[in-house]
């Protein structure tokens, strides 16, 4: 976590256990989440739990579950449309449909019956494609490549390793134009971390992991986690933390290009290639990114990259 009093010892001490609870949180959506529960997985009495999760998040940590399900369930909503409410209710942890009803208008305005229907995928592509297709010839352009790039694209479903990271968090928009230098210090300060105490290997790779989906998540919630894999033994340390990067199957595609591209392709490639293929996402594990290269390196700001989306058969 990044915490507001970084510069402090205690509050990276404080952010380092409030990491572990999140971890837990995202494990365990869909079951009860006591308080005393995640107070003793942070070492705190409730009340001390409390005051330090706010702090520590911008956020009580009421407020993160509830969160946390009801983006969950949007993203069920979308991409399970036969899905039964109720089993989704009970996938994100909210235990009765009045109380799934009632959280989910909460946070997004609408029942999960009129979000399902307002954002069908098939809208939201039409959406996506008339937006990045806008009223200029430079747009259409744009639109007409992306679509050209999207058809070549060439998607394989495979399994992956589980692996072993060093990984710290980063706070805020993803959603950008340019390759994020706010992103690159992180994976900056992971790399210089692992300098100093030998940990980078021939092997390790450098990993971005997205817990949240940036078209649903708010953008100043948005969390990426920069991760470099190594098999040697560490101790994590106040906002650097030791994470598994889940093996599995997953749709895996290879890509290069400026990064407000890859962005764009990635998305197409969830909302018109997953909903056709024989796959459903499998809401256990987060999308990844494997990078080929540094971008902020490149002289023309060239992602290679090969984006990760982890699936399970229909």
């Amino acid at each position: 976590m990044q915490p507001t009093h970084t510069q402090s010892a205690q509050g990276k001490e404080y952010a380092h256990r409030i990491n572990r609870v999140v971890r837990y949180i995202e494990s365990h959506l869909g079951d009860p989440l006591p308080m005393e529960t995640l107070a003793d997985i942070a070492a705190f009495s409730v009340h001390h739990f409390h005051r330090i999760f706010k702090r520590t998040m911008n956020e009580n940590v009421h407020a993160f579950v509830n969160r946390l399900r009801v983006e969950k369930a949007a993203k069920l909503l979308l991409f399970q449309p036969e899905r039964p409410l109720i089993d989704i209710a009970l996938a994100c942890g909210l235990q009765s449909s009045a109380h799934f009803a009632r959280v989910f208008k909460q946070h997004t305005g609408l029942s999960a019956t009129e979000y399902r229907s307002r954002f069908r995928l098939d809208a939201v592509l039409a959406n996506f494609l008339r937006h990045t297709g806008a009223q200029t010839e430079a747009a259409d352009e744009r639109r007409r490549m992306l679509e050209e790039k999207y058809d070549r694209l060439a998607i394989k479903v495979m399994s992956l390793p589980e692996r072993q990271a060093v990984c710290c968090t980063y706070y805020g928009p993803i959603l950008t134009d340019d390759v994020g230098p706010s992103t690159g210090a992180v994976f900056a300060k992971v790399e210089g971390w692992m300098k100093a105490r030998d940990l980078l290997t021939c092997d390790s790779q450098y990993i971005g992991l997205i817990p949240d989906d940036p078209y649903i998540t708010p953008p100043d919630k948005h969390r990426y986690m920069a991760c470099i894999t190594t098999d040697l033994p560490f101790d994590p340390i106040h906002d650097i933390e030791r994470v598994t990067i889940l093996g599995g199957k997953y749709a895996v595609i290879y890509m290069e290009g400026q990064s407000d591209v890859i962005r764009d392709l990635a998305h197409l490639v969830s909302i018109q290639w997953l909903p056709l293929s024989p796959y459903l996402w499998d809401t256990s594990r987060n999308h990844i990114q494997i990078f080929h290269n540094n971008p902020q390196l490149d002289p023309e700001r060239i992602v290679r990259v090969e984006f990760c989306i982890p699936v399970i058969a229909k």
